[in-house]
C-alpha cells in the first residue's frame, strides 16, 4: 500500500493548483483577448464611418465656397 507523508501531501496539491491557477488564467486571457478583438473592429468601423462623413463634410463644405465665390464674382464685376 502506498505510504505518503504530509509533506508530500501539500507537494501535491500546491502543484496541482498551481495548474489549475494557470489553466484559470489563460482561459480569461483568451476570453479577454476575443473580446478586445471585437471592441476593436468595432471601433474601427465607427471610425471610417467618423472618416467617410468628414471627408463628405470637407466636399461639401469646398463646394459651398466654390459656388458663393462663383456667385460673387459677377457682383463685383464693372458694367461698361
Amino acid at each position: 500500500m502506498f505510504r505518503f507523508t504530509i509533506r508530500e501531501l501539500v507537494l501535491v496539491t500546491v502543484i496541482v493548483a498551481m495548474g489549475v491557477a494557470w489553466w484559470l488564467d489563460r482561459s480569461s486571457m483568451s476570453y479577454n483577448l476575443t473580446a478586445s478583438e471585437a471592441q476593436r473592429q468595432t471601433v474601427e468601423k465607427e471610425l471610417q464611418k467618423i472618416n467617410l462623413l468628414n471627408q463628405i463634410t470637407r466636399e461639401e463644405e469646398e463646394a459651398l465656397r466654390r459656388w458663393k465665390e462663383a456667385r460673387e464674382r459677377p457682383a463685383n464685376t464693372v458694367s461698361p
